[in-house]
């Protein structure tokens, strides 16, 4: 790939199945950084459902989007679809990340969708501690807008703190600590 041109899907591949180490996806957001109009051919590598060059993708969309928030919101919509969609833990992770931590998640057109996803996702005990984990902060995040979504989440995470890995216990208590911050100065 020549400096004077937009890489191809082709170039982002094979950047990818180089591995998935850290350096590998710094490359990608490099990459992306000297030609941020490849990025929705970054996301078409995530949305192929093709492990791991999908999961890579994600991660590399993942960290662009920490310094660059503002490159998913054109494909914003089919962003979270995607993600609902896939069935790549990966893909799920990376993406709810960037829609927890990186995102105005008010420019989300159908949050009621999200939103059951992620409590179904949270209360599943097949799903990573990430994936939990994230979708936990993503509700806490649309509950900031809808007040009323604070007890059912804290009821929630009571539930799989039960049986959950130390990482969502942990979690899980720092959340109720957030939760009855909010709840208190809510009901101010």
């Amino acid at each position: 790939m020549t400096n004077d041109r937009r890489p191809t899907t082709d170039d982002l591949t094979t950047i990818l199945a180089m591995g998935s180490e850290r350096v590998v996806a710094d490359l990608a957001v490099n990459v992306l950084e000297k030609t941020p109009e490849a990025f929705g051919d970054l996301l078409a590598l995530c949305w192929l459902e093709q492990y791991p060059l999908s999961m890579r993708a994600a991660r590399v969309a993942q960290l662009y989007c920490e310094k660059h928030p503002e490159a998913i919101y054109p494909f914003l919509d089919e962003a979270v679809e995607k993600t609902l969609k896939s069935k790549i833990g990966g893909v799920r992770r990376n993406f709810l990340k960037i829609f927890a931590e990186f995102i105005d998640i008010q420019r989300i057109s159908n949050q009621g969708h999200l939103l059951n996803t992620c409590f179904e996702w949270l209360l599943d005990a097949r799903n990573t501690p990430a994936i939990r984990i994230h979708a936990m902060g993503l509700i806490y995040k649309m509950s900031l807008h809808e007040p009323d979504l604070l007890r059912e989440l804290a009821a929630t995470i009571e539930i799989v703190m039960e049986e959950g890995e130390t990482s969502l216990k942990t979690c899980g208590r720092k959340m109720l600590g957030r939760i009855s911050r909010q709840s208190a100065v809510g009901s101010r």
